[in-house]
């Protein structure tokens, strides 16, 4: 008698598209739910009788979702001295053939800056997708007075292809005086299954302040994913609170960097310099 349960849970792929020391730092494809939490939601149980062979065959059609996931078996044997044995294994279901990922050259932009977006097209099974045509959108997003109603206006229509390396690659100049931009990238598979993505923007003018953007209370946004020695980081500094005074501090075994900032209106970009052997392999901001 084999007795076996059944969990979900989100799937999501992720493209580690830059090339360092670090790259073990993000598995691929994991996902990690609510503050970094991994969960599976167990969706049946069951059991049943190995055949002559010792195999048994479990039948199981997922329901539709809104989200791609993962489906993980469970199965376990109790022997004549009660001793337990467990097994399992996992299986994607998927909208779609393939999905896509966008990433940008950097995340923090000045008005009048190119914006450099790669997209790429890749199977569920890690097969990269050429010559697939892919939709690309920018929106400029404001909040109504209350910060609960969003309003997004497009700013860029584009049509890319995938090269033989399953990546597209678009080029624009989002044009408008600072805010939020949120580029969305469509396709459909063979089926006519629509793909999207998503990633969102920075653009900062220290001439810019808005009451129509969400802030948090405080924000820091760093323009790229990682640094090397002698790079100088660019981070962006936001808050819902207009012309108040930050202290940024760089740390790691000792205090490194300290600087009081005024940030003029909502945002404010500070560059700190790094320059030490003592910040690799990471400092915090």
């Amino acid at each position: 008698k084999v007795e076996y349960t059944i969990l979900r849970r989100h799937f999501r792929s992720y493209w580690r598209w830059w090339h360092g020391y670090y790259d073990w730092y993000l598995e691929e494809d994991r996902y990690r739910g609510w503050r970094g939490r991994r969960w599976d939601e167990r969706v049946t149980t069951g059991s049943g009788t190995t055949d002559k062979d010792g195999n048994l065959v479990i039948r199981f059609t997922p329901e539709k979702q809104d989200y791609d996931a993962i489906y993980t078996i469970q199965a376990k044997v109790v022997d004549l001295s009660r001793r337990a044995v467990e097994g399992g294994g996992t299986v994607k279901a998927t909208r779609a053939e393939f999905g896509m990922n966008v990433n940008l050259d950097r995340w923090v932009y000045k008005p009048g800056d190119r914006v450099n977006a790669k997209i790429r097209v890749r199977t569920h099974q890690g097969k990269l997708v050429a010559d697939q045509k892919v939709r690309v959108f920018a929106y400029e997003v404001e909040y109504g007075s209350g910060r609960k109603e969003r309003k997004e206006t497009k700013i860029y229509e584009g049509v890319a292809t995938s090269d033989e390396h399953g990546i597209a690659t678009v080029d624009f100049t989002p044009d408008i005086a600072g805010g939020r931009v949120r580029m969305e990238v469509r396709s459909k598979d063979r089926f006519g299954n629509e793909v999207t993505a998503e990633r969102w923007i920075w653009i900062y003018s220290n001439r810019w302040s808005s009451a129509t953007y969400n802030f948090n209370g405080l924000d820091l946004v760093p323009d790229k994913k990682f640094y090397e020695k002698g790079d100088v980081a660019k981070v962006l500094v936001t808050s819902q609170f207009k012309n108040i005074s930050v202290l940024i501090t760089l740390e790691g075994a000792d205090v490194y960097f300290r600087k009081v900032v005024k940030v003029t209106g909502n945002a404010q970009l500070v560059e700190i310099p790094l320059d030490r052997l003592d910040y690799v392999p990471n400092v915090f901001v």
